[in-house]
């Protein structure tokens, strides 16, 4: 293929987005294998996004749980999932601000707490949050910083991906995929 064309179809990003998507559908997929309770194949899976996958996962790893999929709530226990991917993006460039970061929204009509996984792009690598209730309520989204940079003009800061631990909602982080589908 030419460099123009290449360049033109951009494939870089579709590239970098198709090895993403692999990551974290093999990810939630390797959890809900190791938990099956029915006889959907891994080829079967592979066709549904990111959110389903998660919802089935965290019910099969959390067997005191059913998927309800009722407005405010998944789960039977009124927990809600959320599935997220981390960016990183100038948010004012005339500050030079830049910032590593997830948003978890569609939140305002939730009715208990929140199972969210995120993915790291930048570390790939997966954080999991049990966020109660009454730490979110009142919020439509919650933005989970890893990283933030100031004073960047001409060229974007080297992200490390490592999370900035003191941040707003990194308290509510768990230590394994586990724990957040079955913390109550």
């Amino acid at each position: 293929m030419k460099v123009c064309e290449r360049k033109r179809l951009n494939l870089d990003w579709y590239e970098s987005r198709s090895l993403q998507n692999r990551r974290i559908k093999k990810h939630l997929i390797e959890k809900i294998v190791k938990n099956k309770s029915y006889n959907f194949t891994k080829q079967d899976l592979m066709w549904l996004n990111y959110e389903d996958l998660l919802e089935l996962a965290i019910a099969n790893t959390n067997r005191k749980i059913s998927i309800t999929l009722g407005r405010g709530k998944d789960f039977s226990d009124r927990c809600d999932a959320k599935f997220c991917v981390s960016q990183f993006r100038n948010n004012n460039v005339s500050r030079g601000i830049w910032t590593h970061s997830v948003s978890v929204s569609g939140i305002g009509f939730k009715e208990g707490p929140l199972r969210v996984c995120v993915y790291n792009k930048v570390a790939d690598c997966f954080h999991y949050f049990f966020i109660p209730y009454k730490a979110y309520k009142g919020y439509s989204k919650l933005d989970i910083v890893f990283e933030s940079f100031s004073n960047y003009y001409n060229s974007a800061p080297k992200c490390s991906g490592q999370p900035s631990k003191w941040l707003k909602w990194w308290q509510y982080e768990v230590g394994s995929f586990e724990e957040m589908a079955t913390k109550e």
